[in-house]
């Protein structure tokens, strides 16, 4: 019987907590390719970019989390979810950066926790993917939460102003 008070207390307990975060956060309804959404209003900013300057079907990555994909009927061409310094092995980092060549994608998007690697660059497993977009892409938006959006150059050719390495 006590066990079964403290399940009910506790799943009440976690029940409301999750009713008043909903609640508390402001939302915006966004007509959006696939449909209206009630999005956060942190979120409005990124989805409004990228409502104007893709097209539902256009390759697109998201490389740390996959929430645009569906509401802007975008595509990834790349076969992972994501890429992340401690979890994604070097040999899905090489595949997908050699994925991203191959379909031409026009933008990525960055969260702005993705920085640089805590180690420096020896340690990072993301170097070959930040070669990338250094070399093959331009930084063309910040949003006010600090995530990015580059932009592949015309042609798929390499940065003007960026040395090859």
């Amino acid at each position: 019987r006590i066990a079964l008070t403290v399940i009910c207390m506790v799943t009440l307990c976690m029940a409301s907590v999750q009713i008043w975060h909903i609640h508390r956060q402001s939302f915006r309804i966004m007509t959006l390719p696939r449909g209206a959404a009630a999005v956060p209003t942190s979120e409005v900013e990124e989805l409004s970019w990228l409502q104007n300057n893709t097209k539902p079907g256009n390759s697109f990555f998201e490389a740390t989390w996959p929430s645009m994909y569906l509401p802007l009927g975008l595509r990834s061409p790349e076969f992972v979810e994501t890429v992340l310094p401690d979890r994604t092995p070097n040999q899905f980092v090489e595949r997908t950066v050699d994925q991203l060549v191959n379909s031409q994608t026009k933008y990525i998007l960055l969260s702005r926790w993705l920085g640089q690697h805590p180690d420096g660059p020896d340690n990072d497993k993301l170097q070959p993917f930040r070669h990338l977009l250094k070399t093959n892409y331009i930084h063309v938006q910040v949003f006010s939460n600090g995530d990015e959006v580059w932009q592949r150059y015309p042609g798929g050719g390499g940065n003007p102003s960026q040395p090859s390495e």
